[in-house]
């Protein structure tokens, strides 16, 4: 899904196997994200998890899951990319 379909605001809905590739990858990165702070091989792999699973959510119009997940990651790191 291209980033301007997802942010454009319009409520277009992936395709049937798209949602499932979506679900399917939301777990892999929701279980990614289960490793504890500081586990992570490259320090940028936990920002990557959550920028990947905001993308995700956002990709299937939960914009509101996709926030708060930002949030905490901006919470936990402050500003930095």
């Amino acid at each position: 899904v291209r980033a301007e379909v997802v942010f454009s605001g319009a409520a277009m809905q992936m395709e049937e196997s798209m949602e499932r590739d979506a679900a399917r990858a939301l777990r892999f990165y929701e279980m990614a994200s289960l490793v504890p702070r500081g586990f992570a091989i490259l320090s940028s792999a936990e920002t990557h998890v959550d920028i990947r699973l905001a993308w995700l959510h956002s990709a299937r119009l939960e914009f509101d899951a996709a926030e708060a997940i930002l949030q905490r990651r901006r919470e936990r790191d402050g500003d930095r990319s």
